[in-house]
C-alpha cells in the first residue's frame, strides 16, 4: 500500500511538471529591448518589464536608464488639472520602492510635485478625510523632499474653506502630522518662517501651552527651525495686543529659552493691564513682579518707555468692572505710578486738543480711568478737577 502510494504522488508530480512545461512562458526582456523600448518613450510596458534584467546585470547603464524613464513618464503629469487615476497613483507609489529611485534626490522631487498637484486636486474636489488620509498615508511610508509638506498644506490652506476662517485652522485640519518629517528636518530652518508653516508650528505649540503641557521645543522641531522662529515669538509676546496670545506664547518661551527681565516685565504688566481674570499663581507672580519693579528706577523707566509706544495704550483694567481689575488698578497707581500719570495726562492731553494722535485718543478707557480714581482715590485731586470741569461743560 504504501509503495503503490508513493508511485501514484511520482505519477502527480510528473504530469504537473510536463503541463508546466508545456506552457508558454512570458520572454524576459534584456537590455537592448528595454533600450529600445526608452527610445519609443513605451513607459508601462519598460516599467513592466524592467526587472526581466537580472539583478547582477543591472549595471549603471540601466540605473540611469529607470531613472531616467520615471522622470520622463512624471514630468507631463506635474500640471494635470485633475488627480491621477487610481491605476497610475498605485503604479507610482510601486515603482517609488524600487532601490535605484527610492533614495535618488532628483526622482522623489519630481514625483513629490506630481503628488502635490495630484493631492491638490483631490482636496479641491473630494471629500477632505479622504484626501488627508491618503496624504498622510504617503507621507509617514515614503522619503519626501522638503517641498513636498511645505507645499502639499499651502494647498489646503488655499483650497479648504475652514482653512480661512480662523488662526487655529491647521489644528483642525490635522496639519501638523503632515508637516512633523519636514520640522525635524535640518533644512527646515528655510521654511519654518514662511506660511502656513510658521502659523503651523505656532498653532501646535500653543496648543500644547493651552492645555498647560510643558514641553521642549526640540522635540517637536529641528533646533535650526526653533533659531529661526523663536525671534517672532518674542515679537508676538511684546507687541501682541492679544492676552492670551502673549500668555500662550510666553508659556512657549519661558520653558524654552531665557527671558531677560525686561521682557519678563513688560508681559507682567501687558498683563496686568489687560483686565482680564488671573490666576492665583498669576496674581502672586505679577505682585512680587510689580513690589520689586518699583524699587528699580531704571527698568522702570524702560518699561515706560515701551508702553507709551503702544497704541492704543494698554489700559483695559481701568474697565473697574471686577473686584481683580480695582485691586490690579490700585497697585499699578502704587507701584507704578509713572504709568497712570502718563495715561491720565495723555487722556486730557486730547480731550484740550494739545496733543493729535492718528486713529484718535490712544487713553481709550480714558473716562473710565477717571471715573474709577473718583472711587478709588488714585489721581491727584488737581487732575481729577481738571478732568471733572471738562466734562461738565
Amino acid at each position: 500500500m504504501r509503495y503503490t502510494l508513493f508511485s501514484l504522488l511520482i505519477l502527480i508530480f510528473s504530469i504537473y511538471k510536463a503541463n508546466a512545461s508545456s506552457q508558454p512562458q512570458r520572454p524576459l526582456y534584456k537590455l537592448k529591448d528595454l533600450e529600445a523600448l526608452e527610445s519609443e518613450q513605451e513607459f508601462k510596458e519598460f516599467f513592466a518589464h524592467a526587472k526581466d534584467v537580472l539583478p547582477s546585470k543591472r549595471t549603471k547603464i540601466w540605473k540611469n536608464m529607470v531613472r531616467s524613464m520615471a522622470m520622463q513618464m512624471l514630468a507631463p503629469m506635474k500640471k494635470l488639472a485633475k488627480s491621477l487615476s487610481a491605476e497610475d497613483y498605485t503604479f507610482i507609489l510601486e515603482i517609488s520602492n524600487w532601490p535605484v529611485l527610492k533614495e535618488n534626490e532628483f526622482y522623489i522631487k519630481q514625483r513629490d510635485e506630481v503628488l502635490v498637484n495630484h493631492f491638490a486636486n483631490c482636496f479641491k474636489n473630494n471629500e477632505y478625510i479622504d484626501c488627508y488620509n491618503t496624504a498622510l498615508e504617503f507621507t509617514n511610508k515614503y522619503p519626501t523632499s522638503p517641498e513636498f509638506s511645505f507645499n502639499l498644506i499651502s494647498h489646503i490652506q488655499k483650497t479648504t474653506p475652514t482653512a480661512k476662517q480662523h488662526y487655529f485652522a491647521s489644528e483642525q485640519l490635522g496639519l501638523w502630522p503632515l508637516v512633523q518629517k519636514l520640522v525635524k528636518n535640518e533644512l527646515s530652518e528655510f521654511y519654518c518662517k514662511r506660511e502656513p508653516l510658521k502659523q503651523t508650528i505656532e498653532q501646535k505649540f500653543f496648543t500644547l501651552a493651552f492645555k498647560n503641557i510643558s514641553f521642549n521645543v526640540s522635540d517637536y522641531i529641528h533646533n535650526d527651525c526653533w533659531k529661526a522662529m523663536k525671534s517672532d515669538f518674542k515679537k508676538t509676546l511684546l507687541s501682541s495686543n492679544d492676552p492670551y496670545l502673549r500668555k500662550k506664547t510666553y508659556t512657549v518661551l519661558e520653558n524654552n529659552i531665557s527671558l531677560n527681565k525686561e521682557e519678563v516685565y513688560t508681559f507682567t504688566l501687558l498683563q496686568m493691564l489687560s483686565g482680564i481674570k488671573l490666576t492665583n499663581d498669576e496674581t502672586i507672580t505679577f505682585w512680587n513682579r510689580l513690589e520689586k519693579l518699583s524699587k528699580n528706577y531704571k527698568l522702570r523707566n524702560k518699561l515706560l518707555s515701551h508702553l507709551k509706544s503702544r497704541i492704543p495704550l494698554a489700559g483695559d483694567v481701568f474697565l473697574g468692572a471686577t473686584k481683580q481689575q480695582k485691586l490690579i488698578t490700585k497697585a499699578i497707581n502704587q507701584y507704578f505710578p509713572d504709568y497712570i500719570d502718563f495715561y491720565s495726562t495723555t487722556c486730557l492731553e486730547h480731550l484740550q486738543g494739545i496733543k493729535e494722535t492718528v486713529g484718535g485718543n490712544p487713553a481709550t478707557k480714558c473716562h473710565e480711568l477717571f471715573e474709577l480714581s473718583g472711587a478709588l482715590k488714585l489721581l491727584p485731586a488737581g487732575k481729577q478737577s481738571q478732568y471733572t470741569k471738562m466734562m461738565s461743560y
